[in-house]
């Protein structure tokens, strides 16, 4: 029951800011296939918040509550009642026991009566709720005016978060600057413990965008942005020719996520899309080297990638030892899962 409350607490909110931006949507005619009882938009608002106040009458045995003098077309009167009926529901649920709401009684509705508990009354009046804010969504939606997102998934009980999935797209010169962004900020987050604070801090983006944008163009060269749609640009993987002597056809440059938006999987679908495009390009093994002090190594193991050395780069004024991983074709096939849609086609 406390869920219930607390979303439909939620969803009341959601509605008195959408109905107050345009109160007109108060007196939208329900149309033709309408409850005979309702005829608007606010008629049926009363009745929800009518509906609970009655309930809790029944359950007090008092006479029902008469709600028609509540204006139908007014949404600051509406939602005032609202707290009215919400407020008389949760001071009834506080002062009965556990076993009042399990002491079945008769009550009567309408042409009709029910036998049973309180507890089940009261949860019925937030399913009736729930049911019947559904279907103003529906209507509102159909008229070209709805709401946004009301499902108990995008609401905050129960704690989660919902968000719009970032996209992958190919990188162009133009985002040259932004995977520059992520990159340096990267390194500031990731590597306070491995590298000092004066050479982090005087990592220029712009310095950084100059080396990356000089890549596009050349043979093999790839790059695929994660992008978000509040955030722009928060994640890259860029890829090509290894830059130094190797057996492996294929080197993984740079993969980031930035700290905020770590943990939703993206740098796994970066590298599985960037695994992906190699494979179709014609590469037939990947190499990669990682810092042995990069918090994220476990990530390559867990995707396949095989230790294949270690090296040493001086940087900062000191040595660092970086840890060589590399996948072989039948490990890249693995990865990507050969044979799927690339992420770009999928639905």
């Amino acid at each position: 029951m406390d869920t219930l409350l607390a979303y439909t607490d939620w969803l009341r909110a959601q509605w008195r800011r959408h109905l107050a931006a345009d109160p007109a949507r108060l007196r939208l005619d329900l149309g033709p296939h309408r409850d005979a009882r309702f005829a608007t938009v606010g008629e049926v608002v009363r009745h929800i918040f009518g509906a609970e106040l009655r309930y809790v009458d029944r359950i007090r045995g008092r006479p029902a509550t008469d709600v028609s003098g509540v204006p139908s077309d007014d949404v600051e009167a509406l939602f005032d009642f609202g707290d009215r009926s919400r407020a008389a529901l949760v001071a009834l649920r506080a002062e009965m026991s556990d076993d009042d709401l399990e002491a079945e009684a008769v009550y009567p509705i309408g042409a009709f009566e029910f036998q049973g508990t309180p507890r089940k009354v009261l949860i019925h009046t937030l399913i009736h709720e729930i049911r019947h804010w559904a279907q103003l969504a529906t209507l509102l939606r159909l008229e070209g005016a709805g709401p946004g997102l009301q499902d108990f998934l995008v609401s905050p009980v129960m704690g989660g978060e919902f968000r719009r999935r970032a996209t992958l797209r190919p990188g162009t010169e133009s985002d040259a600057a932004d995977a520059a962004r992520v990159n340096v900020t990267s390194w500031r987050a990731e590597y306070r413990h491995l590298f000092s604070d004066a050479f982090l801090d005087g990592l220029s983006v712009e310095g950084r965008t100059t080396a990356m944008a000089r890549r596009f163009g050349g043979p093999g060269y790839g790059m695929l942005v994660a992008e978000d749609a509040d955030h722009g640009v928060v994640g890259f993987a860029d890829w090509g020719p290894p830059r130094d002597a190797s057996p492996h056809d294929r080197e993984l440059f740079a993969i980031y996520v930035l700290p905020g938006h770590q943990g939703r999987g993206l740098g796994r679908r970066l590298l599985t899309e960037a695994a992906r495009r190699m494979l179709d390009d014609g590469a037939t093994s990947l190499m990669l080297s990682v810092f042995t002090g990069n918090p994220h190594r476990p990530f390559y193991t867990h995707l396949g990638g095989e230790e294949i050395g270690r090296e040493t780069l001086e940087l900062d004024g000191g040595q660092h030892e970086v840890v060589l991983y590399a996948w072989s074709h039948d490990a890249l096939r693995r990865l990507t899962g050969a044979g799927a849609a690339p992420e770009s086609r999928r639905r």
